[in-house]
């Protein structure tokens, strides 16, 4: 009997479909379970194939696995990103991204996180970070931060805080950019409101 398996991720995302073999798959992904020993070999667990209709079939090399909590996990991580394979060859956004519809420019910090910012229409900036440099598995988190613009921290404003006039926390990347779309929007009625008030003068 083999070793038990204690931890398992998504090593590969093949997207080198379709194929003679597998018309209709269009990327697929493999899991791969390791040993508590380190010094022994990985073991293909599962492999997840993502359809040209954007259905998942699943092929458990290992079918003890398949009620594995922990490789439930890593299986739904390796559905995200063929989702989003899915999606960019479909030109397909996420909800959060359909509602947000705003021209964010998506770098990564120094530390290799996914970095986002948008700039508003008063010259204030929206900064999404995915926190997770350094941090234990599970405890990774977004933070949405909003600054302020250069005549306001020129003008002396928010230097306390080194430009920054809020912050706030994310447990998803979906809900982060609910957040932003909501600052961003926020701002862009004051700038709504001044234009009007400075009409009627």
């Amino acid at each position: 009997m083999s070793e038990k398996l204690i931890y398992f991720e998504g090593t590969y995302i093949d997207e080198e479909y379709p194929t003679k073999a597998n018309p209709d798959v269009l990327a697929a992904g493999t899991i791969d379970g390791y040993p508590k020993d380190d010094r022994k070999r990985a073991q293909s667990v599962a492999t997840i194939y993502l359809t040209k209709s954007g259905d998942f079939v699943y092929h458990w090399d290992i079918p003890e696995y398949a009620i594995d909590p922990y490789a439930q996990e890593a299986l739904k991580e390796a559905e995200g990103e063929l989702r989003n394979i899915w999606n960019s060859r479909n030109k397909i956004k996420s909800p959060a991204e359909q509602d947000l519809d705003l021209d964010i420019g998506w770098w990564e910090t120094e530390y290799g996180e996914k970095q986002g910012w948008l700039e508003c229409e008063n010259g204030r900036t929206i900064e999404i970070v995915h926190e997770s440099h350094d941090m234990p598995e599970g405890t990774d988190f977004w933070s949405v931060r909003l600054h302020c613009s250069e005549g306001e921290f020129e003008a002396g404003k928010y230097a306390g805080t080194i430009g920054v006039i809020s912050t706030s926390i994310c447990q998803t990347e979906s809900d982060a950019l609910e957040k932003a779309r909501k600052l961003f929007q926020g701002d862009k009625e004051n700038v709504t409101k001044k234009v009007k008030k400075t009409m009627k003068l």
